[in-house]
C-alpha cells in the first residue's frame, strides 16, 4: 500500500502543465506574438510564459534585410537589363535574316539597282513602345504599308541601338556620346546592303545594343 502511494506521488510530481496557445497584441506598436499560458493541473502552482521578440532582436532581423537588400538589388537590375539586352539581340538578329530573306525574293520583282533597295529593316518607335519591322516594296517602286514581318522590343528606359561601323565603340561612354541612333537598314535584290535615305549606310557594319551598364551587344548587318 505504502508502495503504490509513493508511485502515485513520484508520478504525480513529473506531470507537466499543459500550454494553451494565443495571440497577443501590443497597443502600442500594433505588433502581434505568440503567447502560450500554462494551465495548471492538480496540486501545480499556475506559471505563465510570454515568448515574443525583443528589440536586439528586432533591430538586428532588420540590419540583415537591409544589408541584403542592398546587395540584391544592383544584382537584380544588371541581371534584368542583360536578360533584356540579350532578348533584343535575338530579335535583331532574327529582323535582318528576315529582311535579308525578303529582299532575295524581291516580291515587287524590282530591277537589282533600284535606289534605296528592294526590302528594309525599320525600328519604329511610338511613346514608349519599340518595335523592329520589314517592309517591302511593290512593282511600281512604292513601300509597302503593312510589315511582313515584326517583333516587339521589351520596354528599357536605358536601352539604345546605333549604328556603328565593324571596330564598334571602345567603351560604354562612347556607345552614350554617340548621336548615329539606327533607323533603318535596306537590302537590295542579291541581299546586300545598300544606302538608302534616313537608314544606315553602306560603312556602317553594325548594331550596338546598350543597356544600362551592361557590356554592349553588337549585331551584325550582313
Amino acid at each position: 500500500m505504502h508502495a503504490a502511494a509513493h508511485r502515485r506521488q513520484h508520478a504525480h510530481k513529473r506531470r507537466l502543465p499543459r500550454r494553451r496557445r494565443h495571440i497577443v497584441v501590443n497597443p502600442m506598436t500594433h505588433t502581434a506574438v505568440v503567447a502560450c499560458a500554462c494551465t495548471p493541473t492538480r496540486g501545480l502552482r499556475v506559471r505563465r510564459c510570454m515568448r515574443g521578440v525583443t528589440l536586439i532582436e528586432l533591430v538586428i532581423t532588420l540590419a540583415i534585410a537591409a544589408m541584403l537588400m542592398l546587395v540584391g538589388v544592383p544584382l537584380t537590375a544588371g541581371w534584368i537589363d542583360g536578360s533584356r539586352q540579350m532578348h533584343v539581340r535575338a530579335q535583331a538578329t532574327e529582323a535582318v535574316a528576315q529582311a535579308r530573306a525578303l529582299a532575295l525574293r524581291n516580291p515587287g520583282a524590282l530591277p537589282a539597282g533600284t535606289t534605296g533597295g528592294v526590302a528594309r529593316l525599320e525600328l519604329v518607335v511610338d511613346d514608349d513602345r519599340r518595335r523592329l519591322q520589314v517592309r517591302v516594296r511593290n512593282a511600281d517602286g512604292s513601300w509597302r504599308t503593312a510589315p511582313e514581318w515584326q517583333a516587339e522590343l521589351p520596354a528599357h528606359r536605358d536601352m539604345a541601338l546605333k549604328s556603328t561601323g565593324i571596330g564598334g565603340f571602345a567603351d560604354l561612354a562612347s556607345f552614350r556620346a554617340d548621336g548615329n541612333l539606327f533607323s533603318c537598314v535596306a537590302f537590295d535584290s542579291h541581299g546586300h546592303r545598300t544606302d538608302a535615305p534616313g537608314c544606315a549606310l553602306v560603312t556602317q557594319e553594325r548594331i550596338a545594343i546598350g543597356a544600362g551598364n551592361q557590356a554592349l551587344e553588337y549585331v551584325e548587318l550582313l
